[in-house]
């Protein structure tokens, strides 16, 4: 099974489990949520000052980005 970076991360409502797509699901991204992890734990390991979070940012996004090309390579 294929991982779609644009899926939401969490669950969705009971009432929305029939539904195949969910237009305007206010929640996390799969992409998002792991960029977030991931932004987590490079701040928690490492001493960045304040002009060096766009340079986290950045790492973030491409560890999620690169996790998501492996999820679908294992499929």
């Amino acid at each position: 099974m294929k991982t779609c970076p644009n899926d939401p991360a969490g669950a969705l409502p009971a009432s929305q489990y029939l539904n195949e797509a969910v237009p305007g699901y206010p929640g996390l991204t799969k992409r998002e949520y792991f960029a977030a992890r991931a932004m987590q734990g490079l701040l928690a390991s490492a001493r960045t000052a304040p002009w060096y979070w766009d340079e986290v940012a950045g790492h973030a996004v491409r560890v999620a980005d690169e996790l998501v090309s492996k999820l679908n390579k294992q499929a």
